[in-house]
């Protein structure tokens, strides 16, 4: 059993259900099932090994583990265990909830990501608010669960951002995959959004077999090609709704033919109505 190194934070924020600091000894799990739709783990201490179905992610001492799903989907952590594989580990992490505002940004991460150390380093924010989380949570200070509870907001928005890249007309994208026949098809995928992709073209494109190029782009996205695909095409199309574009001149863009199937997509995904989603930006 975890020893909860601080209480349970049930934090007053509308986003985010609380935080915490655990330690466990070698071979002790954290089931990460608590309401939340997003998980941030901070390994503070030792190492550990999380389990997800047949995929297995080793953690070192500075890095960063965040899941998440869509509404109406299977979590990813359902059946994940995060295990301590050193005599003693120390993670900081926090259980996320989200208003539809606050979730429209989510379509830039994968739906399970490791950030390593040497990659936070390299980004002098996401480095800034790992240090003010840990001081917050180590020292029993006067107000330090509404701070820590607007950092790990603040640190979530960061991850979401570090998660993009901007493409050479300015769009943000989602990040660049491991697997290079993948990666191939997302590329291609992404500086087409507007045409009707079928899995065969991006297997074509890729140099693959349509199942071994199904297979491989789940193994590595943690989603179909055409789901992710339509990920890609709702974050472009919340990215240009921001900077006010029309809903007719959105919906070409990513590729439907009329602004009623749009909307009905963005609505679906981003759980409110592209004019809405326009007036709340």
């Amino acid at each position: 059993m975890a020893d909860v190194l601080t209480k349970w934070v049930a934090a007053s924020r509308p986003n985010l259900i609380g935080v915490a600091a655990l330690r466990q000894s070698i071979g002790e799990p954290i089931q990460f099932r608590c309401g939340g739709r997003i998980f941030i783990f901070i390994v503070v201490e030792g190492r550990y090994e999380v389990k997800n179905d047949a995929t297995v992610t080793h953690l070192d001492t500075g890095d960063i583990y965040f899941v998440h799903w869509e509404k109406g989907e299977e979590p990813p952590g359902s059946v994940a265990t995060v295990l301590a594989i050193t005599n003693t580990a120390v993670v900081n992490c926090a259980s996320f909830a989200g208003s539809p505002v606050f979730l429209k940004h989510l379509s830039a991460a994968p739906p399970v990501l490791k950030i390593a150390r040497h990659d936070i380093r390299k980004d002098t924010n996401l480095a800034a608010i790992l240090e003010l989380i840990g001081n917050e949570i180590r020292f029993d200070n006067s107000g330090r669960d509404e701070i820590s509870s607007h950092l790990f907001e603040a640190l979530y928005l960061l991850i979401v951002r570090h998660c993009a890249v901007v493409s050479v007309d300015g769009r943000h994208l989602l990040t660049r995959r491991d697997d290079p026949y993948v990666n191939k098809a997302i590329v291609k995928m992404q500086q087409a959004l507007g045409h009707a992709w079928t899995v065969d073209q991006l297997a074509s494109l890729a140099g693959l077999s349509r199942a071994a190029f199904s297979r491989r782009f789940k193994a590595d996205t943690g989603y179909s090609p055409l789901r992710y695909l339509t990920r890609c095409r709702m974050h472009v199309a919340a990215d240009m709704l921001r900077r006010a574009a029309t809903v007719r001149t959105v919906a070409e863009n990513v590729g439907y033919l009329s602004e009623f199937a749009f909307s009905r997509a963005f609505s679906s995904y981003h759980g409110v109505s592209p004019r809405d989603f326009k007036e709340q930006s």
